[in-house]
Order: structure tokens, then sequence, then C-alpha cells
């Protein structure tokens, strides 16, 4: 409303005075850096990358404030924040290979969470399906519509599948420059224990991400143009 400065909901908290950090559940949120929203279906989605998962409210109509979300993508519910499906540090330094129903959004190795975090942001194209980038893994996600809770991504960009989570990925999972169809979002040997990417999807159904590390933007191209379709994973544009 012109002129209302005035917050009308709360999500995250259960009132506007509450700050607190590191809830796990349907209600709380951790480093929360990244909304949008699908207005063809009327959802909202929110980046939870301190708890390694996206968190969505399927109807923003019957919003109110406090509500919990509904939807939960990353993570096999809303009581679980592990990175890649690892917890209590049971498999570091050798943590488990990503799949296509994992996220990470915090690191392994941070003892403290204000040591490191996630930025970053998400997308909706034209037929509600949700693009994420997955910072830890250097890949983007792609959920398909109707997004429902517990979903495996069904397209990976950056990465030859979705077992490997190498930097500037080169087959079997080495690394090495880079190329039309990798990413580097982050990798162990930066100091800088905050990590950055982007996705943007545009009306030809092109997918477009800022590729951090490797000081670049890429464009995916949609095959189909004019008609709708999935971005190849070799980038055409840097």
């Amino acid at each position: 409303t012109p002129g209302d400065l005035w917050g009308d909901l709360i999500l995250g908290q259960p009132a506007f005075g509450d700050t607190a950090p590191n809830q796990v559940g349907s209600k709380g949120l951790f480093n929360a850096y990244s909304v949008v929203v699908d207005n063809l279906h009327n959802r909202f989605y929110v980046y939870d990358s301190g708890n390694n998962r996206v968190l969505g409210v399927s109807n923003l109509s019957s919003l109110t404030s406090g509500q919990g979300a509904d939807v939960v993508l990353g993570q096999i519910d809303f009581t679980h924040s592990s990175c890649n499906g690892d917890s209590n540090w049971q498999n570091y330094p050798t943590p488990p290979s990503p799949n296509a129903s994992c996220l990470c959004g915090l690191r392994y190795d941070l003892q403290s969470p204000t040591e490191g975090g996630s930025a970053g942001n998400m997308s909706v194209d034209g037929q509600g399906n949700l693009y994420v980038p997955d910072y830890y893994n250097n890949r983007v996600l792609r959920y398909d519509w109707p997004v429902v809770t517990g979903e495996a991504a069904s397209r990976v960009w950056g990465q030859p599948d979705f077992t490997q989570y190498q930097y500037n990925n080169i087959g079997g999972n080495f690394a090495g420059s880079p190329s039309a169809s990798n990413l580097y979002f982050f990798y162990n040997a930066v100091p800088d224990n905050h990590y950055y990417a982007g996705v943007a999807t545009d009306n030809w159904g092109n997918l477009w991400v800022a590729d951090a590390m490797n000081n670049r933007v890429l464009r995916y191209p949609n095959p189909n143009v004019p008609a709708t379709g999935v971005p190849n994973t070799t980038a055409d544009v840097v």
C-alpha cells in the first residue's frame, strides 16, 4: 500500500520483536538470504541457507502472521537441517556426495554459525519451475512444477550429474579450468567463508547464472524458443 511503511505479517519468527537464529522447524529460519514469489500459482519460497533447505508457502492469499511453511526442499522433513544429509560431522572431513534431494548452504566445517553463510537468489520460470543455486555443491538445481515437499530435483547445471560437486568440474569429479558447462560458487581452499550465487530466468525460458568465483555470468539457452523447454546444460553466452 503506498505510504504504508509498517509490516503487516511476519514469517520466520513468532512475533515482530523476536530475532532468534538457528530455528529448525516449519516456522523458523536461519541465515535466510533469498525469497521469490511464484505469481502464477500464488506461492512463496525462501532459501533458508543456514538450514540447508528451501521452505515454501502454498497459498499467499490465506497467509497469516507467524504461519509455518507447508513445503520443504533439500531435507526429508521440517526437523532436519544438515548439509547433504550429513549431521554432527559424522562423515567430515570426507562429506557424503550430494544427490538430487539435498542442498548445502552452510559448509560442514563451520563450528560457529557466525563464521559464514550463503547469499544469492532463486528464480521461478513461466511454468512455475523453481531454480535454486546450491552453493557448496557448485550447481544449480531445478524443481519441476508442481513443487511438493521432499521433491527431488529434476535437472542440474554446473555438474555432470547429481552426485558430483567439485568446482570447475571436468568429468570424473576432478577440478579443472572453467568451461561452458561448469560453475564455481565455493571451494575449501578459499579463505572467504561467505559464498554467493544467483539465478534468473527470462521471458524466452533461458537460464542465467551468476558464476561468482569465475567472475562471469553464463546463459544456458532454452533450445525450444519460442516454446517452453529445459535450458541446455552448456552455456552459449558468457
